[in-house]
């Protein structure tokens, strides 16, 4: 038994024999599909004091989630943490979040403006 062309399409080659001479061949060819990134949605939700968590929700398989906010890649000085598709973003923080969703077959991208989730925050502390 012998793989040869370890990207896709993966091809099996089985030989048997007997007495050194071969009986019969058969080749397997096998191809691997990736469901292509659906355009992700974004949502987000104003935390007890001023902080902002964004979520972006995709479709398809292997993906792999990145963020940049205003073209910059995210940094601790304006997320605390940032996960797979969810990121926690610093009471302080407002511009343009976007969130890019890739595969091996497709990459999609969506943005948002933050909302102004601290002034809320300050209005809510005065009532």
């Amino acid at each position: 038994m012998e793989f040869t062309n370890m990207s896709s399409p993966h091809t099996l080659r089985v030989l048997t024999s007997t007495g050194g001479l071969p009986m019969w061949m058969m080749l397997l060819h096998l191809y691997i599909s990736y469901a292509s990134v659906s355009e992700p949605v974004l949502s987000h939700l104003c935390l007890p004091h001023g902080e902002t968590v964004v979520t972006c929700s995709s479709e398809g398989d292997g993906l792999q989630y990145s963020w940049t906010l205003n073209g910059q890649n995210l940094t601790r000085s304006v997320a605390y943490d940032h996960y797979q598709n969810s990121v926690i973003l610093k009471s302080d923080v407002t511009g343009t979040l976007t969130c890019m969703v890739q595969n091996k077959v497709s990459t999609s991208n969506s943005t948002i403006h933050l909302p102004d989730c601290q002034a809320l925050y300050e209005f809510c502390m005065k009532k």
